[in-house]
């Protein structure tokens, strides 16, 4: 009887803790993002654009980590997007395997931070980080970038977020 616990246990403990699935990362360009957006029809969809060159944005990481397993119930689906250079793929996937990201992640295919980068996802700020906030019929709703004087807190992200939560799902 014990050791029936023990592995049930062992299977289902990881999935209450948010660590079911593995870290992954994959090189995607703005038609990948598209897609994804689309399979998680029905859902809200927080993109957090980010970079390990960018502090605020290694900073405002574990706030992201937290949101998708704090709210994934309600409905929250978060894509992490990447904006170092492809090379960098390994360094990445370390951080994000540190952080515990086991939410989507995509590697810009576009090289870090470059203005083809930034146009290709339409990052209209021009700055990292940048969230973006897609209702759960897939349509863009909000923006939210930072800037030189600018830093985003995490509870204008958490309200971005919220206002799309509240929406009643499509039937």
């Amino acid at each position: 009887m014990i050791r029936i616990l023990l592995c049930c246990g062992c299977a289902i403990l990881p999935l209450l803790l948010g660590c079911g699935r593995g870290v992954s990362l994959r090189v995607a360009d703005e038609k990948d993002l598209a897609a994804l957006v689309v399979q998680h029809h029905g859902q809200v969809v927080l993109v957090d654009c980010w970079a390990n060159w960018c502090e605020p944005c290694v900073k405002q990481f574990p706030h992201t980590v937290a949101l998708s397993r704090q709210h994934a119930a309600r409905g929250l689906t978060v894509v992490s997007l990447n904006f170092n250079e492809t090379k960098d793929y390994d360094e990445v996937l370390a951080f994000l395997k540190k952080q515990g990201a086991t939410f989507e992640n995509l590697l810009s295919r576009y090289g870090g931070g470059s203005d083809k980068a930034f146009e290709a996802f339409d990052i209209k700020s021009g700055a990292l980080p940048y969230y973006m906030f897609f209702d759960r019929q897939g349509r863009l709703r909000n923006e939210l970038g930072s800037g030189a004087n600018v830093q985003l807190t995490p509870q204008q992200i958490d309200a971005a977020f919220e206002k799309l939560l509240a929406e009643p799902a499509a039937r």
